[in-house]
């Protein structure tokens, strides 16, 4: 028996699907869309709320594409997350920041059950916000598995939601979030609000983690806006 020959046509094949591989893998990076962060922006970031506090609302446009729809109906979690920044005008220095606030969303779409399985959670520092144990829970209430869910009482309970036009208004809004009371800030000072957002996918466990490789071409980060200056003239 030729050994060698056998093993010649196993080896060809090998190499014709490493080529279909790398050529497959550059047509996806050919159609994914470059201008895909520069189109998403922030709008209408405004003061709301009455004037004991400081509260924000604001709007992101631009983030809702087809690519991220169908990424987020795969399954794949998603994050977006909003930099909320209270400036204080001042006018021989650099304007201070009073406040910083982040505020964090994820969505993850629950395959068996059809709706959209979503938790918020704020803090000062991105890096300390994560859902590890939510998804976790999450994963082992798909396996039918609440007990072991239930273990981790660090887990947050999901928001459901079923449609998809509400996922997208209650991913793409800030309504009236407090950043700070009126009485901690300074008398007679004006200031201003400014936000972004960014947009990640969140890094899964083989065999999924392979979706997260052609999500990540979606992420993308806004640009600060900046809403109108405004005096406190009831903060102490």
């Amino acid at each position: 028996m030729n050994i060698t020959s056998s093993a010649a046509p196993a080896g060809v094949f090998t190499r014709r699907l490493a080529g279909f591989v790398l050529a497959a893998f550059v047509m996806a990076l050919a159609t994914v869309s470059p201008a895909l962060a520069d189109d998403a922006y922030m709008v209408d970031v405004v003061r709301s709320g009455g004037p004991e506090k400081v509260n924000v609302s604001a709007v992101l446009k631009g983030s809702f594409t087809k690519e991220i729809k169908e990424s987020i109906d795969s399954g794949a979690p998603v994050t977006f997350t909003y930099f909320v920044e209270l400036k204080r005008i001042r006018t021989l220095v650099w304007n201070e920041t009073a406040r910083e606030l982040v505020i964090k969303r994820l969505v993850k779409f629950d395959t068996l059950r059809k709706v959209y399985l979503t938790w918020e959670k704020r803090g000062d520092d991105e890096d300390d916000i994560v859902f590890d144990a939510e998804l976790s829970a999450a994963e082992y209430k798909n396996k039918d598995n609440a007990s072991q869910a239930a273990k981790d009482p660090q887990a947050m309970e999901p928001m459901v939601i079923k449609e998809a036009d509400r996922l997208e208004r209650w991913m793409t809004r800030l309504e009236n979030l407090e950043i700070a009371p009126a009485a901690e800030l300074k008398h007679n000072s004006r200031y201003y609000i400014r936000a972004r957002c960014e947009m990640k996918s969140i890094k899964l466990i083989p065999p999924f983690n392979y979706i997260l490789f052609f999500v990540s071409f979606f992420n993308f980060e806004t640009g600060w806006e900046t809403s109108s200056p405004f005096y406190l003239n009831g903060a102490s």
